[in-house]
């Protein structure tokens, strides 16, 4: 299992929560 998946989930996951707390 690479470290580039779970990297990539976590930026999509991040990225989610930003727009969360921005829209907030």
């Amino acid at each position: 299992m690479p470290p580039v998946l779970p990297l990539k989930t976590f930026e999509i996951k991040f990225g989610q929560n930003l727009q969360i707390l921005e829209f907030t």
